[in-house]
């Protein structure tokens, strides 16, 4: 075997058919020499080929290398094809921009070509030959990453122990500084029990792919992987914390049932963290499991009856008993007021308003009559589990998750994909992305309306003026 410290560079040349100049505009194979190829890699105006035997063959010019006359060359000449031995079998090769870097199987890397920009791990102007890149002569390197028009050069000594050297203008090489450096610099990685996949350099930046465990697509080490609920133990894998469950650690657990459970929060809210219930509209307690009704009271501006009393058109100072006789015998599971009205849901699920009924707003399909005694609200299912009211205008939600809109709807806020007509007298289902969705609430603003769905989503519609409906849509 040679000797480990020097390395006797073989020229042996194959002639060919010289088609230099002449360049392909379809992919052709290259059939001489006949060879199994194991890698390659590509220069500025150079190929390199490994075979089996770890051979190079040589195509093409890499400035300040010698050819088959042993004399500089910078352009292609008559050189078709050479074989290098180095005396070691080689496993790994790059083309760089101006030279050629290898791995050989004594663990040194050797190196031809225009040293000037220090990415040969040489400062020599013109290294002829292979030779030992002297400044990494003591690491022992199994990869070598660069580019084909790139000054600098990463080498590998494991998985995890990366050198860097060449220019570093922009801080491709990761070091911390834009200094250049002949001298290999060690490449940290950012995160730990993580290694280094891949290394490529354009002239100017790097990429880095590290690779290591990780959950969904989150490396072990950072503090979000299970989203933040649990510890991943191996590739895919969550340990999730206590209170949490899902192959992410995603779903909290109210109660004893995961959020994703039709049953959590006793099917009438959202599980929103630990034992949390949002309850949906109409339901109470922490498990959502208690429905309120009562007797309705009122108090204020009477001027159009939206107070439902006998006292139509006085106001009132205090605290006023509506009581049940005024609104057919039945206690109230939910009550609104609007602008000079008033909207109900007794405990049937019916949906009635009073009061003023400017652009229709008491959806009682008859016009623009101001009322003074409870009407139900027409065009609308029996199962109203809740109601809101904007500037003349209301939005109900019944038990299936459904919207139903009336009244005004100039700015859109009845979400029938128009702005005309411009009021309904009678309640329309709010249309659109909705038609598939389960609302879990829904709020009115004055012309504007936001809803949140069961798997999380927001919607919005109507007036936009101020930016109320949000920044980005699908």
């Amino acid at each position: 075997m040679a000797n480990k410290e020097v390395c006797q560079v073989f020229l042996i040349i194959n002639k060919i058919d010289n088609n230099i100049g002449s360049n392909n505009v379809y992919p052709k194979q290259i059939t001489s020499p006949s060879q199994t190829w194991h890698a390659i890699s590509a220069g500025r105006y150079h190929t390199l080929l490994l075979n089996a035997g770890g051979y190079i063959y040589f195509y093409g010019a890499v400035m300040n290398t010698v050819d088959a006359t042993g004399f500089v060359q910078a352009v292609p000449s008559g050189l078709d094809t050479s074989i290098i031995a180095t005396g070691f079998p080689v496993y790994f090769t790059s083309a760089a921009d101006s030279g050629m870097l290898v791995a050989a199987s004594d663990g040194k890397m050797y190196v031809a070509g225009d040293g000037t920009n220090l990415n040969l791990g040489t400062s020599s102007a013109n290294t002829g030959s292979l030779k030992v890149a002297n400044s990494v002569s003591s690491l022992a390197i199994s990869k070598i990453f660069t580019g084909p028009f790139s000054y600098t050069t990463v080498v590998a000594i494991n998985s995890t122990l990366f050198y860097g050297f060449g220019q570093n203008t922009n801080g491709q090489l990761a070091l911390g500084t834009t200094a250049a450096t002949v001298s290999p610099t060690k490449v940290n990685i950012p995160l730990t029990n993580t290694s280094f996949a891949q290394v490529s350099f354009s002239n100017q930046h790097g990429i880095y792919l590290v690779s290591g465990m990780a959950c969904f697509s989150v490396f072990a080490t950072d503090p979000n992987v299970c989203t933040g609920h649990g510890t991943c133990t191996s590739n895919d894998n969550c340990a999730c914390k206590t209170g949490y469950v899902g192959n992410d650690c995603s779903l909290p657990l109210c109660y004893g049932y995961n959020s994703s459970d039709t049953a959590v929060c006793s099917g009438n809210g959202l599980c929103l963290t630990i034992d949390t219930c949002i309850c949906y509209p109409g339901y109470f307690g922490k498990q959502c499991d208690t429905t309120g009704s009562g007797y309705l009271f009122n108090s204020g501006s009477d001027a159009s009856g939206e107070l439902g009393d006998i006292l139509y058109g006085s106001d009132s100072y205090q605290l006023e008993t509506i009581y049940p006789s005024y609104t057919q015998g039945q206690l109230i599971k939910q009550a609104t007021g609007g602008a000079q009205n008033t909207y109900i849901i007794k405990d049937d699920g019916t949906l009635w308003s009073i009061g003023s009924n400017a652009n229709s707003a008491l959806g009682d399909g008859v016009g623009t009559t101001t009322r003074t005694s409870y009407s139900q609200v027409v065009g609308i299912s029996t199962n109203i589990t809740y109601v809101c009211a904007g500037s003349n205008y209301g939005i109900a939600l019944d038990v299936y998750g459904k919207l139903w809109g009336w009244g005004q709807n100039d700015k859109g806020q009845l979400g029938t994909g128009a702005v005309t007509p411009a009021l309904y007298n009678t309640a329309r289902q709010v249309g659109g992305s909705l038609t598939n969705e389960t609302v879990a609430q829904v709020s009115c603003g004055l012309s504007h309306v936001v809803a949140l769905t069961r798997n999380g989503t927001v919607f919005t519609w109507g007036f936009n003026s101020y930016g109320q409906l949000g920044g980005k849509f699908q």
